[in-house]
């Protein structure tokens, strides 16, 4: 069809028809090619081709046919029944270009219809400036539809043109809300171009919508004019062209802000005035971020600092965070003192900061608050500063505060300190406080004597008795003048904190103790020392007993006594001396230190110590045995308490071996005695190789050793055991070697026989294999010749039977010099076994000797 050219065009256009989409999409590719403008009107009605496919085709085809197909274009727009087709109609023309722009102004000017929006947009999208004035006078045409108005408003806001300001200015008085906030945004987009404009509309005595929305469209500009307003300020018409200016400087916050402090210092003092009078208008959370920045310039700083005292709700914390800075910091640390009281919480985030140089920053604020007061007012500040203690302040700032309270300010800081007992909530800290400020030698004496005097104030009463506590033993003697104040309250506050000090107020009960002139006194001062915790005391009581100051042994004897006495009258559970004097001789190892320790303990009577010295066995029978040997000084309770304990089943046996050693040497029971009547049950004798020893074999020994160091069994016990012939057991050697009967010679012989047997024993078994080895060879020998026979000679019965004789008599004897053999080496294991046993009964005999060699005078060694 291409190659036949013009004569097919009537039929192609017939094919658009067709209701194949791939028909009609190639017809009109062939029509687009063939350029013929028969084929314009039928191409133009396809812009409603259902098929996308076909519409490109379509699209591509009218844009080739430009210009011929412009005004076919615009018809349709204008006067096609679809708006879906109008609008197909404008994309073709707006990819046509800057030839439609001619034809489109033109169609302007002859329709009015509500499509005419749609020959707007397609100069909107084509930018010429040549649509600026036709599109100014269609605005100005009455009864325009909304949608045409704002399609206009758009496309005018395209060009960067002064003419259409005024157009758009205009439309800003009309009621539509669509229409004017499309020409506010239009106006905003202008930017500059559409700024005097603006700035001119404001010039007016009276407030009206347009002034509104001319401030939006101002404020809505990017970026916004901040300066360009400032100028225009200082170059207002009027009084009232300037407070609309500053009206929009004053909306527009956090933009504006920065540039109206930038111009804090404005060469025109007008200006100044209406900046000052907007900042002031605006929220601290505007102003403030901006003053802070211009800390920053030295020539904006003061003004900044003036301004910034307006907002102290919202500066103050900002001010605080800035106090770590290297450059801003300083100037902070000046200004936050003129904020007064109000800045004291705040600096607690200051004061706890981790950077140092924002802490000591924050700590000057502090002191130069105070130091610029005198009289009541300095006072209330430092108040204000104790009150900061609650709540209660992170680690940094509370560490901070307390150095400011005891080093800094400590000349005006006692009173304020004093009122702070008054609050519960501040008592801890306040305390602190004073123990630090009493370390200084010039505030020492009268910290002390204020805090004392507090006592008086009922107030100031519990804050007085923690401070004074901590601060230990340097109140002690101030405080012990008052345990029998006529005030009864004081006098209890008295006993209580010398009661809590503890350790340093023993030198002062002491004392008070020994003074038997003033009986209320001591009274009352046993009456503290009764009332400290036990744990509190017992070290150092124990301490001062094993020292060498004989005042320090006194005052140690006699304090224990008087505490053991009263815990006497207490449940078991609750003593606390007795059993800590024992605990320090079972762990120490000075024994002198430990015989006054002993001392004590025989001094307070059986009675007081025995169940302790019982239990402390039974929890740790490996004790010292300086402790042991306490139970020997005892009583018959002691003893039967102890035998109590040593009968129980459960009690093991490492406690069962101490308790014979020390009832062996005092009362000797049959209990106990019963143990060494059958020591051979538990000894070597009865135990399996590899086994342990019986348990009981050391609770035997234990009670043995006992009854010879006590000399119940003395020689005359011994002899009558040796001579006793129903006994031949282990007790009847052992009493042979305590008394001094040998048995080492013997045991030589023993040994000595032994080694000569075994020598036998091995020549006769040598000599019993050579000649198991001689009648082996001859049997051999006999085996040869009797194979040899045999092949030679054939058989010979008689000789083979004598052969066979000689043979089985060989068998015999070799049988026989087997069994020699065994028999030779059953006897020499059997020696071998009774040379063992015979070298263990001498070893066990060796061990005893030495016990028997020892001094007369220590039985005890003697058994060991």
């Amino acid at each position: 069809m291409q190659e036949i050219g013009s004569p097919a065009v009537p039929r192609l256009i017939e094919r658009l028809n067709n209701p194949s989409e791939i028909v009609r999409t190639r017809v009109v590719q062939i029509l687009s090619e063939a350029h013929d403008f028969r084929a314009l009107d039928p191409l133009l009605r396809l812009l409603g081709d259902p098929q996308q496919s076909v519409r490109q085709q379509v699209f591509q085809a009218l844009k080739l046919y430009a210009p011929e197909s412009i005004p076919g274009l615009i018809e349709r727009i204008l006067t096609d029944a679809d708006d879906v087709v109008a609008e197909r109609a404008a994309t073709v023309l707006e990819s046509i270009g800057e030839p439609v722009v001619e034809p489109v102004i033109d169609a302007l000017s002859t329709g009015s219809s509500g499509r005419t929006r749609f020959l707007v947009q397609i100069l909107e999208h084509l930018h010429d400036p040549r649509a600026i004035q036709a599109l100014i006078q269609l605005l100005e045409q009455p009864q325009l539809e909304q949608l045409v108005i704002i399609a206009i408003i758009r496309a005018l806001c395209q060009f960067q043109d002064v003419r259409v300001v005024k157009p758009l200015l205009d439309i800003l008085s009309m009621s539509n809300t669509l229409v004017y906030e499309a020409a506010i945004q239009a106006l905003s987009q202008l930017g500059l171009v559409a700024f005097d404009g603006l700035v001119t509309a404001l010039d007016t005595p009276n407030e009206t919508v347009v002034t509104q929305r001319v401030r939006r469209a101002l404020m809505m500009m990017t970026p916004f004019p901040g300066e360009r307003l400032v100028a225009a300020l200082e170059q207002r018409h009027s009084a009232a062209q300037g407070e609309q200016i500053l009206a929009v400087l004053r909306d527009k916050g956090r933009d504006a802000a920065p540039v109206l402090v930038q111009n804090l210092l404005h060469r025109d003092e007008s200006v100044r005035e209406y900046i000052q009078q907007a900042l002031e208008q605006m929220p601290g959370t505007t102003v403030v971020p901006a003053l802070l920045e211009a800390l920053y310039q030295p020539a904006t700083r003061n003004a900044a600092s003036s301004l910034l005292l307006k907002y102290p709700d919202v500066a103050i914390p900002a001010l605080v965070s800035l106090l770590g800075e290297h450059e801003r910091g300083p100037i902070v640390a000046d200004l936050l003192p003129r904020y007064g009281l109000p800045v004291l919480r705040p600096l607690v985030s200051g004061l706890n900061d981790q950077r140092a140089t924002a802490r000591e920053m924050a700590q000057r604020v502090v002191i130069t608050l105070v130091r610029q007061r005198q009289g009541q007012e300095q006072q209330e500040i430092v108040r204000e500063i104790v009150r900061l203690f609650h709540p209660t302040l992170p680690p940094y700032a509370r560490e901070a505060l307390l150095d400011l309270l005891s080093e800094t300010l400590a000349d005006v800081s006692i009173l304020a300190l004093l009122d702070g007992l008054e609050d519960a909530r501040l008592i801890e800290d306040v305390a602190e406080a004073f123990v630090r400020l009493a370390r200084k030698p010039a505030l020492h004496e009268s910290v002390l004597n204020r805090l004392v005097d507090a006592l008086f104030n009922e107030e100031q009463r519990r804050g007085a008795e923690i401070a004074l506590i901590r601060n230990g033993g340097s109140v002690v003697t101030r405080v012990g003048d008052l345990i029998v104040n006529s005030d009864p309250a004081v006098a209890r506050s008295a006993q209580f904190i010398l009661s809590e000090i503890g350790v340093p107020a023993l030198s002062f009960i002491w004392t008070a103790q020994s003074d038997r002139n003033n009986v209320p006194r001591r009274e009352a001062a046993m009456k503290v020392f009764r009332s400290m915790a036990p744990e509190v005391i017992k070290d150092e009581l124990v301490s001062l007993l094993v020292g060498d100051n004989r005042d320090d042994i006194a005052m140690a004897v006699s304090l224990l006594l008087e505490r053991i006495y009263e815990e006497a009258k207490l449940d078991y559970q609750e003593h606390v001396m007795v059993p800590e004097l024992i605990d320090f001789v079972e762990h120490s190892t000075a024994q002198e230190t430990n015989l006054r320790v002993m001392a004590l303990l025989l001094l307070l009577g059986e009675q007081a110590i025995i169940d302790h010295l019982v239990q402390s066995l039974i929890n740790n029978p490996q004790q010292r045995k300086q402790l042991i040997y306490l139970f020997l000084l005892l009583g018959s309770r002691t003893q039967h308490l102890l035998l109590e304990v040593f009968d129980d089943p459960e009690s093991p046996a490492a406690l069962r071996a101490e308790i014979a050693s020390v009832l062996s040497m005092t009362i000797a029971p049959e209990d106990v005695t019963e143990y060494v009547y059958s020591i051979d049950r538990y000894g070597i004798a009865n135990r399996r190789p590899g086994s342990p020893y019986p348990e009981e074999l050391s609770v035997s020994l234990r009670a043995l050793g006992g009854l010879l160091a006590s000399g119940q069994w003395d020689v005359r016990k011994l002899q009558e055991l040796r001579e006793d012939k129903s006994d031949q057991g282990a007790l009847h050697e052992v009493s042979n070697v305590l008394l001094g009967w040998r048995y080492e010679p013997q045991l030589l012989k023993l040994q000595q026989d032994l080694d000569q047997q075994r020598e036998t024993f091995k020549k006769e078994l040598l000599t019993s294999a050579m000649k198991m080895a001689e009648q082996q060879k001859t049997i051999s020998g006999l085996e040869e010749e009797l194979i040899k026979v045999k092949e030679e000679q054939g058989f010979n019965e008689d000789e083979i039977k004598k052969v066979m004789s000689d043979k089985e008599k060989l068998k015999t004897n070799v049988d026989q010099l087997t069994k020699e053999r065994n028999r030779l080496r059953l006897e020499l294991d059997q020696a071998k076994r009774d040379k063992e046993d015979l070298a263990e009964q001498y070893q066990a005999i060796q061990r005893q000797q030495p016990s028997s060699r020892s001094q007369p005078g220590s039985p005890s060694q003697r058994i060991r």
